[in-house]
Formats: structure tokens, C-alpha cells, sequence
């Protein structure tokens, strides 16, 4: 997660990161505390196999789109 985070947000300054992290890392422990239950409900047990093509086409187009959305790629 920090990565993705310094890559997001490159001007970001330590003392800015760590009441982000404090932030965080309270808000997981409030919610465990409140609610101990499992978060997500999964519906599928197991794979679907044929529609693994699909779901690499949607990773390669979601791709580009970010890469085509980009300002510093201009």
C-alpha cells in the first residue's frame, strides 16, 4: 500500500503519512472492535475458467485507459 500511495501522491511529505497511517490503522481497529463479522459475502466458491480471457481483455483495456488518461504520458 505505501507504494501504491507514493506513487499516487508523489508530493507527499512524511509528516503528512504518518496521521494517514495513525488514521488507519484506528479506523481498522474501531471497525474489528464494532463489527466482527465477516466484511464481504462471497457468492462464488470456485473459478469460472471460460471467462478468464475476459477478465485478462478487461486488465489490458483498463490498462491502456489509464495509461491514455494520464497528463504525464502527454
Amino acid at each position: 500500500m505505501v507504494f501504491a500511495v507514493e506513487v499516487l501522491l508523489i508530493d507527499l511529505s512524511v509528516p503528512l503519512f504518518i496521521p494517514l497511517l495513525i488514521s488507519t490503522a484506528t479506523a481498522t481497529i474501531v471497525s474489528k472492535l464494532l463489527y466482527s463479522g465477516q466484511i464481504f459475502h462471497l457468492i462464488t466458491s470456485e473459478w469460472f475458467v471460460p471467462a478468464l480471457p475476459y477478465y485478462i481483455l478487461l486488465g489490458i483495456l483498463c490498462g491502456f485507459v489509464s495509461v491514455y488518461n494520464d497528463p504525464r504520458c502527454e
